[in-house]
């Protein structure tokens, strides 16, 4: 609830399902770690049958960080211009929207968070979270 932009707090889209780590930093790799722990929350109040609500909030958390993180991929022609070999960047992930450093642990959390949210998802999740409202200027 303190760390992670939102579509109530999120000063522009490209920050939305990000994770800060202190005030005056961008949504970084803190995302790729946080997540995992969002993701087997999602998963075990899915499990345990808990209130709504609280499932309700941690399916908008995960799925919210796993666009940041699709978002902080390497893709072919949209964002591997600036790397030296771009190849051998492709499908790892950078450190923040800014700053093109890239380590293996990046990667590891990043896809492990989207495994553990993709292998908790159900298609009512899905549909769920179509349906969070976005600001109207996005």
């Amino acid at each position: 609830d303190n760390f992670q932009y939102d579509d109530t707090r999120a000063f522009m889209p490209d920050y939305l399902g990000g994770y800060m780590k202190v005030y005056d930093e961008l949504p970084a790799m803190h995302t790729f770690v946080y997540t995992e722990g969002t993701a087997a929350s999602f998963d075990l109040a899915r499990r345990a049958k808990v209130d709504a609500t609280t499932l309700d909030r941690l399916r908008k958390g995960a799925f919210l960080s796993a666009r940041f993180i699709l978002q902080m991929q390497i893709r072919e022609g949209e964002n591997d211009y600036y790397y030296p070999n771009p190849k051998k960047a492709r499908g790892a992930v950078k450190y923040c929207m800014n700053h093109n450093k890239q380590r293996i642990d990046y990667t590891y959390h990043a896809l492990s968070s989207v495994y553990r949210i993709l292998k908790a998802a159900t298609p009512e999740d899905y549909a769920a979270i179509q349906a969070v409202p976005m600001p109207k200027a996005w």
